[in-house]
């Protein structure tokens, strides 16, 4: 479901930044994730990210020059969620892949 969701996330961002000709800004990634925690409710929501929880969150970045958009909008995403107040420590992965040189 996460992935997905954030694909969709990924997916809007962009077609909303090249049909208005602006660049996604981390206002647009925490309003996503408030969106998904209104139509999701708190419990669920908390579920979802792990705000409850000693949990590890792994995110894993293509960094291939193509990618820039999805970068961008992929930085904010994952700012958002890692600013999100959780009740419990969590521990952070980043992880990037390209194509081959």
């Amino acid at each position: 479901f996460a992935r997905r969701a954030l694909g969709i996330a990924l997916y809007t961002a962009r077609k909303e930044s090249k049909r208005v000709g602006k660049r996604t800004t981390g206002y647009d990634a925490k309003r996503f994730l408030n969106d998904i925690k209104k139509d999701l409710g708190y419990d669920k929501f908390s579920s979802f990210l792990a705000l409850k929880g000693d949990v590890t969150l792994m995110f894993a970045l293509d960094v291939t020059g193509s990618m820039h958009n999805e970068i961008k909008a992929s930085k904010e995403i994952i700012k958002a969620i890692s600013q999100n107040d959780r009740n419990e420590p969590v521990d952070y992965i980043l992880t990037t892949f390209s194509d081959p040189i």
